[in-house]
């Protein structure tokens, strides 16, 4: 398993704007981490997913381009910390959903990946 592999989600970021434990990291690396998130999704692969994520991270998909306040502040798709992120994978593993059926397509373009060094030996990484 590649260092890629190994990263997390951390508190409060966004689901294209993660900010991971590693004193540097390429934006290979990132793009890496970036792309087997999408394909743990595309495959169902939904406990292996929660794995990418801290326990105290907060899994969040905002309706527009945020303002500075963060998810306190802002209208979200998604909000989701552990247990909340834990209930979904839950629920679509274990229950038929008639929004479900048939499963619902996604489409991923990760592209522009940038990484940005922050305090305490951690970057964030940028993704369109």
């Amino acid at each position: 398993m590649g260092r890629a592999d190994e990263l997390r989600f951390q508190a409060g970021e966004r689901v294209r704007m993660s900010t991971v434990e590693s004193p540097a990291l390429s934006s290979e690396e990132a793009s890496t981490f970036l792309l087997r998130e999408a394909r743990l999704l595309d495959e169902l692969r939904l406990d292996e997913w929660l794995a990418l994520f801290a326990p105290d991270s907060l899994y969040w998909v905002p309706i527009a381009e945020p303002d500075d306040g963060g998810p306190a502040r802002n209208t979200s798709l998604i909000r989701d910390g552990d247990v909340r992120r834990q209930e979904r994978v839950f629920r679509l593993l274990s229950t038929p959903l008639p929004s479900q059926t048939p499963p619902s397509r996604t489409l991923h373009l990760i592209s522009n990946v940038a990484v940005e060094p922050t305090e305490q030996r951690r970057v964030r990484v940028h993704s369109n």
